[in-house]
């Protein structure tokens, strides 16, 4: 336990027991005090799953752990709390005869049952490892004591205790993959949280001074990061020195790098040292170390990669190819076919089919992003040739999984193919593709060719050493995939840390340190700067002044498509000099990149527009010194607020909400002759600025003096402006001939009132179905008080029903805090899902004029197992069979189908021996009888595979090795009904039933390879999309027999995968989906799995039940009570949801008392 000053802000966690590779995406917050998320785990049956495990071979698998976010001035205490304890004898558990095994198991089960880590950091994000094992051994009767439903209370309290580490700003780069990790990572919504996009180069001898490198250095400035480059001759080349300047730069730079390049090989002039690893005995050679700057967990806080070159040839061509890929620049020469085209390879014949399913994964991910032509060999042999003449037809991407010498090919098959500047990205994870301590495949396919003739990759990714293992070489394959596509994160450093990371995803424990020597052995050869394409590259095109007169204040840029539509998201970069200008931004929804600009001299600005998947537009404009030029005297110009009959204000000198003021706008003379016939005209492309007189004419200017106008501006500005709006000021200028404009800066100081805080004075907690009374406070953050304040509630949706909408605040000044002086009301409609975030539609407004919209997010009662899980971002949920005080709960109503008990269904015939083998029967294409809409879209067809899951569409995966969804591995789109390694031995068969207006699918006595437990499970898909609000058709999953055993082996070189089973649901593009379980982790809302137990998946939103309603016709009359009475004397019994809906008492029990209960209802009504 952790002590402190407690605050009142409480987490409750369910946690699963024996789950190993906890971590999963699946989680989900919820905090008493607020809206965030929360994570939760559950458990059932814990007996069931020791006793019916072979054997335990890797004690890591019966520990749990998360991270969680640690925030400033807070930690966190950890409870653990549970229902009840099943005690298991020791010697019931069967395990391995090794002695040191024995006493491991017996030291775990032994341990602390909740640890917390000491704080670790991902760069710049303080998180602690939340690690759970709910079990005791007792010495005395040599029983294990195992903790069921075990419940985590984590308190956040206040800390006076300062955590040490580098508090760097936040990095977009690294957002998506903190948001994948960290259980409650929240994004901010201030711009000023996050730093310029950074790069260091650590450049090896003298290659810092090669032209090549220098055009490399000004390409990624230009393109909008802090290029930061430093020789090994100034700082070492050893990696303690390397490693040091990098420290240094992420501990004191005020934009520390968040991408590192190492320019050059491991020995030769060029040298930077590298690292070996001690675990594995095979000293496997690495960068990784390189990214460990605050600690050393496997939380990278750069992307890592090496420039790997030998010579200065080397240096011209690898870079040559880099820039020419970024740029596109041969793209008339090459044409864009080969951006479409991707080239796959699994050979089995060593490592397995499952070389040939992580294949199959990337071409369901490249045929969903829209590649038009992947051409795989997946076991037909020839691999050498194949892949050579794949390199030099020219594909985007290629990707190999195989065996030690990567089925023959080698340097002779890269430099025989004349690709030349069809340059792919090339991921050959396999032994030995990525050493240092040799010319290594990935170094063959990045220095191939010349500038005069490139040849090879743009960049490639292998692995270190001979002794890989294929279960953790598919997972970083897959996950490498996964970062380029669903998760966008643009770059190859990026890409290959989630890689990486995808092993920590996975098994976050560290079992055996696997995921530590296979990070270590993952490397990049390349630039991690590389911007990856994706797709055929378009072409934008960009409008702008091309010369700027002396003091002119702005630019703005204009980026449309080829139709001259706008394009929104170009990255436009501006950059003059030794940065004197060096901004940048992105265009917004009508393709304005707008720039305020400061400079001290005339000359060239050059211009950079990039987005991904378009063609970088370089351009430049001129700031000149004519003659003739008068602009803007920006450091003279003022308000006069005064109140004389044209101008009302308050005579602070400020421009305030309401206000008529005049604005005195002195211009300079630039130019070298007297400025006669002067006139400036004042526009704003604010709504919130009326000019009332715009036009101006001034005096003679001589040369360096300012004139002023001979009338004032005047101007009105709305009431309801809010503090620091832009107004828009431009100030258009002209002699008769010439034409000069200037941004005119001022700002608006106004009143910004937000919300500080809310409060339910009735309860607590706001929980469906109550009358709540809510004390708002709110506060101002503008910079002028705001008199006379009043809330007004408006139409929410028809979840919350309105009653008491108005309430006041008085005066509130600017930094205060004001409570509402009475309660606004509302009801909160009954068919809420507990855990709901909605959000309370307001306006603030005053006498003055002052008028904001606010919004009040409101949590809803606490998600428990008795809720619905989801939404997702689609829209689904998933109701279990424990849902039952929701009309949309499943019933458990087996339909047999397998002939071998009697049933219709027709046996698809398919076979699997388990861990891919004998996987060529293992699917089958299932027309539907009606069309089937999942996610949005419409399939006519399923393919149907052995491993328990449903892809929509006709997929050729075979994937067994389950993981978590949305993510890397399996298909999309998909419906994990069971998704386990399963085997077809014994009775196992598969069926389908067509019916009138649904499909059912079984999948009968499987058995899982892990543990050979049996599993039984069928799903039906309905044609009904007239029922749920987005036109999706529903889906219900049940289970005859669940066991759920497949625990895995992680220990030595001999490996099961395990991850128990996966079940939910996933789009077809792998970035939305709703996890119910993987490796036995369940969401609060998710009640554990067992025989006889179902789940259904609709966007239907819930109607809550009617208590007493037994015969479920919304009506509660003589019926209900004559159901309930034939329950009670067992004449016919009633389903769960009406036993449920008749308990009146909530006692458990359905009796006379329940029945009296109703009467009265009935009597009232």
């Amino acid at each position: 336990m952790i002590s402190g000053e407690m605050s009142m802000k409480f987490i409750i966690i369910y946690i699963c027991v024996f789950c190993s590779l906890i971590f999963s995406k699946e989680f989900i917050l919820s905090e008493k005090e607020s809206s965030k998320s929360i994570v939760v785990f559950n458990s059932d049956k814990i007996e069931k799953n020791f006793r019916s495990i072979e054997k335990i071979e890797n004690i890591d698998n019966l520990k749990s752990s998360f991270y969680y976010h640690i925030k400033d001035g807070y930690d966190i205490e950890v409870e653990l709390k549970y229902d009840s304890v099943t005690s298991v004898d020791i010697n019931d558990i069967i395990i391995n005869n090794e002695s040191s095994l024995l006493s491991n198991t017996l030291e775990v089960f032994s341990s602390e049952k909740v640890t917390l880590s000491d704080i670790k950091i991902f760069r710049g994000i303080p998180i602690r490892e939340i690690s759970v094992s709910p079990f005791e051994y007792s010495s005395l009767d040599g029983l294990v004591h195992i903790y069921n439903n075990v419940t985590l209370e984590i308190n956040e309290f206040s800390s006076v205790s300062q955590i040490q580490y580098q508090n760097v700003k936040l990095s977009k780069a690294f957002e998506p993959l903190f948001e994948d990790l960290i259980i409650n990572y929240e994004r901010s919504s201030r711009s000023e949280d996050y730093q310029t996009p950074s790069i260091l180069y650590i450049c090896g001898g003298s290659s810092i001074s090669h032209p090549f490198v220098q055009e490399l250095l000004d390409w990624r400035h230009k393109t909008g990061y802090i290029v930061n480059a430093v020789s090994t001759s100034e700082i070492g080349s050893n990696t303690n020195q390397v490693k040091s300047y990098i420290q240094n730069a992420y501990d004191n730079w005020e934009n520390p790098p968040e991408i590192v390049a190492l320019i050059g090989d491991t020995g030769g002039s060029y040298e930077i040292g590298y690292y070996t690893e001690g675990w594995s005995g095979y000293n496997g050679a690495g960068d990784f170390p390189y990214c460990q700057l605050d600690g050393s967990d496997l939380l990278p806080e750069v992307f890592i990669g090496r420039i790997s070159v030998n010579s200065s040839s080397d240096i011209s061509n690898v870079i040559n190819k880099t820039i020419a890929y970024e740029k596109a620049s041969y793209i008339n020469q090459t044409g864009t076919d080969w951006y479409e085209r991707a080239a796959l390879c699994g050979d089995p014949s060593s490592s397995g089919n499952s070389t040939m399913i992580t294949n199959e994964y990337v071409e369901n991910i490249l045929d969903v992003y829209g590649f038009e032509e992947i051409n795989t060999n997946l076991g037909n042999g020839n691999y050498d040739n194949w892949m050579e003449n794949q390199l030099e037809n020219g594909n985007l991407y290629m990707n190999y999984r195989g065996y030690y010498g990567a089925s023959g090919f080698g340097s002779s098959e890269i430099n025989g193919a004349n690709n030349g500047y069809q340059n792919p990205f090339v991921s050959f994870i396999t032994c030995g593709t990525g050493d240092f301590n040799y010319t290594s495949l990935s170094e063959e396919f990045f220095r191939a060719g010349t500038v005069s003739n490139p040849k090879g990759a743009v960049a490639a990714v292998g692995t270190a050493t001979t002794g890989t293992h294929t279960l953790f070489n598919n997972i970083m394959s897959m996950g490498i995939f996964d970062g380029i596509f669903p998760k966008k994160l643009g770059t190859a450093g990026a890409a290959v840390a989630n890689g990486r990371l995808s092993l920590l995803y996975t098994y976050p424990s560290d079992p055996s340190n696997k995921v530590s020597i296979f990070s270590h052995w993952l490397n990049l050869i390349g630039d991690p700067g590389l911007m990856l394409w994706t797709d055929t590259p378009s072409t934008i095109n960009a409008s702008f002044n091309q010369s700027l007169s002396w003091g002119t204040n702005f630019i703005d840029v204009e980026v449309t498509d080829e139709s001259g539509a706008p394009v929104s998201g170009a990255l436009v970069t501006l950059l003059k000099g030794d940065d004197e200008i060096f901004k940048s931004s992105y265009s917004n929804e009508y393709g304005i990149a707008a720039f305020d600009l400061e400079y001290n001299l005339p000359g060239v600005v050059f211009v950079t527009i990039t987005k991904q998947d378009c063609i970088p537009i370089e351009g430049f404009f001129d700031i000149t010194q004519p003659n003739n030029n008068v602009n803007l005297s920006i450091e003279n110009i003022s308000v006069v607020d005064v109140s004389d009959g044209v101008a009302n204000g308050n005579g602070d000198g400020m421009l305030n909400p309401g206000e008529i003021a005049y604005l005195s706008l002195p211009l300079y003379n630039y130019g070298n002759s007297v400025e006669n016939n002067i006139q400036a005209v004042l526009t704003s492309g604010s709504d919130n600025v009326n000019i009332i007189y715009g036009v101006s004419q001034y005096q003679s200017i001589e040369p360096n003096q300012i004139g002023f106008q001979n009338n004032n501006f005047v101007i009105e500005l709305n009431p309801e402006a809010l503090n620091n709006t832009d107004l828009n000021f431009r100030l258009s200028i002209s002699n008769g001939s010439d034409v000069w404009e200037s941004n005119v800066p001022f700002d608006l100081y106004g009143g910004m009132i937000e919300l500080a805080q809310t409060q339910s004075i009735n309860n607590f907690e706001i929980n469906p179905g109550e009358q709540v009374s809510l004390s708002i406070s709110l506060k101002n953050v503008g910079s002028i008080p705001v008199d006379n304040v009043e809330l007004s509630l408006l139409p929410s949706g028809y979840l919350i029903d309105i009653q008491q909408e108005y309430t006041s605040f008085g005066t509130i000044s600017p930094g205060s805090v004001v409570e509402s002086s009475i309660p606004v009301d509302f009801y909160i409609n009954g068919n809420t899902i507990n855990g709901s975030a909605l959000t309370l539609n307001a306006i603030v407004t005053n006498s003055s004029g002052y008028y904001q919209d606010l919004s009040i997010p409101l949590q809803v009662g606490q998600v428990s197992v008795t809720d619905p899980l989801g939404p997702d971002e689609y829209g689904y949920y998933i109701y279990d069979s424990g849902d039952l005080g929701y009309n949309l709960a499943p019933i458990y109503d087996w339909m047999e189908i397998d002939q071998d008990f009697g049933g219709d269904g027709i046996n698809l015939d398919l076979y699997d021996s388990g861990d891919g083998n004998n996987i060529s029967n293992s699917s089958a294409i299932v027309d539907l009888p009606f069309p089937f809409t999942f996610y949005g879209i419409e399939y006519n067809s399923i393919t149907v595979n052995t491993n328990g899951w449903i892809a929509f569409g006709e997929s050729s995966l075979e994937s067994f090795r389950n993981y978590p969804v949305p993510g890397a591995g399996g298909p999309s789109p998909m419906l994990a009904c069971f998704w386990d390694d399963l085997k077809t031995t014994g009775n196992a068969e598969i069926y389908k039933y067509i019916g009138e207006n649904f499909v059912v699918i079984q999948w009968s006595e499987m058995r899982t390879y892990n543990n050979n437990s049996v599993e039984t499970f069928q799903v039906i898909l309905y044609d009904n999309t007239n029922l749920t609000p987005t036109g999706d058709n529903e889906i219900l999953i049940q289970y005859k027999e669940f066991n759920n055993t497949s625990s895995g082996n992680l220990s030595g070189w001999g490996n099961t995968h395990g991850g128990y089973s996966t079940i939910g649901i996933e789009n077809h593009l792998s970035t939305v989906g709703l996890q119910y379980t993987f490796n036995n982790v369940y969401p609060t809302a998710a009640m554990p799995l067992d025989d006889n137990k179902a789940i259904f998946i609709t966007t239907r939103n819930p109607v809550e039940t009617l208590l007493g309603d037994a015969n479920q016709d919304n009506e509660i009359n003589v019926l209900d009570v004559v159901v309930i009475v034939n329950h009670i004397i067992n004449l016919e019994l009633m389903d769960p949801m009406s036993i449920f809906i008749s308990d009146i008492d909530g006692n458990g029990q359905v009796n006379i008392l329940d029945v009296i209960q109703i009467i009265n209802v009935i009597l009232e009504l």
